[in-house]
């Protein structure tokens, strides 16, 4: 048989004709339809008629096929077209995946909320996104091609030229924050950061970096700045202020204190002669004024002597050295245990030393060793319980009675001066021991508080430096 030759007019006609029979077929082998792929199989004969119609007009030669033969041109023209099929499928899935991905890489880049842009190696823009085209106010199309410098301000150019020699050097993310200006002049604060991108097949170099506008931020950072600056100054002034007031209040309480104190040596003189020398023409009325007079004189100065001493521990310098507490606590109880007349039991365990003036350490104990004597005078059980705990950089100490107590109502109370919980006639004092505590350990930076019942004893606790 002669070869047969084909024009493109009658292989589109061909096709056209077979793609009709393939669909065709197609449907019969899914239908399983006897009269349908009769139909198909005509259409196909019609389809090759054609093509011999069209050859003889061209003088084209054609193979003239048998049915068996046309049936498997058919089959193999199907399971083709299926084919095409597929892979059209699989491309317009393809296709959606690649939308999809290009709507987050908009979102993702585009729609940032900081600006990406890419530098080559001269500094010229070859990416952006829309952000920075937002932030200086310049459409993305037009910034392809410029120069980054021409976005950064004047006077900051020499940090950007740093800023791009270390880039290049490093190879690392560098930071860097200068001020940059928009395309109408606009100046606003930036911050820079950037990575380099080596080409392993040359020498060729681009930066990657994002700019963010910090302006806001920079705003806020000057105005905490400018009021931690006015804040400073006021605190100072009213701290130079706050020691002069100190000063002028304790040189007061002193000169108070003082001339006060010849009067009442006075008053308790004269009372004390009048009952020696005219005893026998006093009568008894007149004998118990003279006394009460002595003892209210000698009630002021005892609360004078306190003025004093609580002036005197706000002036005091500190002597900060190794204080062994528990030799302390022993040398206070050796002087004051003879008030007790052996009555009051004592238990002192080791107790850490403190960092601390030796000399108002033990103005501390003294005071609340006297106030846990006086206070368990009237219990048949008195006991004194003095504990020490190191708790991190501190030392908290315990001083523990069954005395008295108090009402814990009225704490608020406990530590200010001439404030007395109990009655002058239950239990005698100034009322100002523990408000010199309160001093000595804020002096040393600790912190006192106390708990009680009343009638259930009180435990008194403070904190002085621990030694390191």
């Amino acid at each position: 048989m002669l070869k047969a030759k084909y024009t493109p007019l009658l292989l589109q006609r061909k096709a056209g004709c077979c793609n009709i029979a393939i669909g065709t077929i197609k449907e019969v082998y899914l239908h399983s339809n006897k009269v349908e792929l009769d139909k198909a199989r005509q259409l196909c004969i019609q389809a090759e008629q054609l093509a011999c119609e069209e050859a003889a007009l061209h003088n084209i030669n054609v193979i003239t096929l048998s049915r068996e033969d046309t049936d498997k041109l058919v089959h193999e023209l199907q399971v083709h077209q299926i084919e095409l099929q597929l892979q059209n499928e699989q491309l317009r899935s393809t296709q959606s995946e690649l939308e999809t991905s290009k709507n987050k890489y908009f979102e993702l880049y585009d729609l940032a909320p900081v600006s990406y842009i890419t530098l080559d190696r001269n500094g010229l823009i070859k990416e952006a996104n829309l952000t920075f085209g937002k932030l200086v106010g310049c459409q993305r199309k037009y910034l392809i091609g410029k120069l980054l410098s021409q976005f950064i301000k004047a006077d900051d150019q020499d940090i950007y030229y740093l800023f791009k020699k270390q880039l290049h050097n490093s190879g690392i993310l560098c930071v860097c924050e200068l001020r940059m200006v928009t395309l109408v002049g606009k100046e606003f604060s930036a911050r820079i950061e950037a990575n380099s991108i080596h080409d392993s097949d040359s020498s060729d170099v681009t930066y990657r970096l994002t700019i963010s506008d910090v302006s806001a931020q920079k705003l806020a950072e000057q105005i905490i700045l400018n009021n931690n600056v006015y804040l400073e100054q006021k605190v100072k002034e009213r701290t130079i202020a706050l020691e002069l007031s100190n000063d002028e209040l304790e040189a007061f309480s002193a000169s108070v204190a003082h001339d006060l104190s010849s009067p009442l040596r006075t008053i308790d003189g004269y009372s004390q002669i009048l009952l020696d020398d005219y005893e026998a023409s006093l009568d008894s009325e007149a004998k118990r004024i003279l006394c009460v007079i002595k003892q209210s004189a000698a009630r002021m100065h005892e609360i004078i002597t306190s003025l004093l001493d609580l002036a005197r521990i706000s002036r005091y310098e500190l002597k900060l050295a190794r204080v062994n507490v528990k030799n302390i606590v022993l040398e206070v109880w050796n002087e004051i245990e003879a008030e007790t007349k052996g009555t009051v039991a004592i238990n002192i365990s080791d107790l850490p030393e403190a960092l601390g003036d030796k000399r108002l350490t033990k103005n501390i104990f003294e005071n609340l060793l006297s106030n846990a004597i006086k206070f368990t005078r009237n219990n048949p059980i008195r006991e004194i319980t003095v504990t020490g705990t190191r708790k991190d950089r501190f030392v908290e100490y315990c001083v523990t009675d069954t005395g008295a107590g108090f009402d814990m109502a009225y704490y608020n109370k406990l530590f200010k001066a001439f404030h007395r919980l109990h009655g002058e006639k239950e239990f005698e004092g100034t009322g100002i021991g523990l408000s010199i505590v309160l001093r000595i350990v804020k002096k040393h930076g600790g912190d006192i508080w106390a708990t009680s019942e009343v009638s259930k004893g009180a435990s008194f606790y403070f904190t002085l430096p621990a030694v390191e």
